[in-house]
């Protein structure tokens, strides 16, 4: 009899545990969003981080964790995690660009480390996909580099030439290389 029952609840264990590391999850974010305690909140993220790493919330329950930390003032770990998001989560390149679009944000506000933070930018750009749910984010990414730019230089020269870059391409706004109107990517030195 006990292979049988073994048997028969294999199909839904999987779905249960997926339920289950959602619901730990909506814990955090009702701790974090609702009743902003954040240790509270960073503790049922890190539950969910020890009990279903492989899940498929894992990466955003980290994003989330690094949060909390950031929102608790503890800049040095938050950038741990953050960096962690970024490196560990390849297959969620959504989770990897917010993870370096915050640590950018984090550098720029806490750390006026704006060469660092354009590079974090970089990443996000260049990791962000380009579908429905991300297009919000690509616009504050795309906004907070022309600030990052404005910060660094103390003018907004850089930053122009990185929304023309972005308008017009390498060809510049007559469409032909070689002009003296042609584009430069300033994120390439990032």
């Amino acid at each position: 009899m006990g292979p049988i029952l073994q048997g028969t609840l294999r199909g839904p264990l999987p779905q249960a545990e997926r339920e289950c590391a959602k619901a730990q999850f909506e814990i955090g974010q009702i701790y974090f969003y609702q009743l902003k305690d954040l240790p509270m909140a960073n503790s049922a993220y890190q539950s969910v981080l020890n009990r279903y790493s492989d899940s498929f919330i894992a990466p955003t329950a980290h994003l989330m964790l690094a949060r909390c930390l950031q929102g608790q003032d503890r800049v040095e770990e938050a950038l741990v995690e953050y960096q962690k998001v970024a490196v560990t989560y390849t297959a969620a390149p959504l989770q990897q660009a917010m993870a370096h679009r915050d640590m950018a944000n984090l550098l720029i506000e806490k750390k006026q480390d704006f060469t660092k933070a354009i590079s974090h930018l970089k990443q996000a750009y260049l990791l962000c996909p380009l579908d429905e749910e991300a297009t919000r984010l690509l616009q504050f990414i795309f906004s907070d580099i022309y600030r990052g730019f404005k910060l660094l230089d103390n003018s907004l020269h850089r930053a122009n030439l990185f929304i023309a870059y972005q308008r017009y391409g390498a060809a510049g706004p007559d469409q032909v290389v070689g002009t003296g109107d042609d584009g430069v990517d300033v994120l390439a030195q990032f």
